[in-house]
This record gives C-alpha cells, structure tokens and sequence, in this order.
C-alpha cells in the first residue's frame, strides 16, 4: 500500500547523521543537488547513489524508507 507509509513512517537509518549539501555538475549549466552522508575516512569505504527523479524529494516516506532497508 502506498498510502500506509505516509501515516506510519519507518524511522530512518540516517535520521540525527549529519548531511553535507553538495552541487554535483552533471552538464554545462546542469548541477543535481545532492544530500551526501559520508562515513568517517570515506575513501576508504563503498558508496551508495540513491536518485529519486529529477523533481523528486529526499526527505519522501519512501526514500527515508529505501535507506532503512
């Protein structure tokens, strides 16, 4: 059901982490905005790319949701 999430949210993984808001150049003259949560010595671990349209939210029920999977 796609309604059942929007009255009862899963709590996120990443819910009190701090986020870094970052432009990424994507074209000439097109940036995407991204919501990046690094690790502690971030090179040294994998990434994860989570892209929700290009209209779309990352605060939606199911992106939270997506990262408490």
């Amino acid at each position: 059901m796609t309604v059942f999430p929007r009255f009862w949210p899963r709590r996120g993984v990443l819910d009190g982490v701090p986020t870094t808001a970052r432009l990424f150049s994507v074209a000439p003259q097109s940036q995407l905005l991204g919501h990046c949560h690094w690790q502690p010595h971030a090179h040294g671990h994998p990434t994860l790319i989570l892209i929700h349209g290009l209209e779309g939210c990352s605060d939606s029920h199911y992106m939270r949701g997506i990262t408490a999977d």
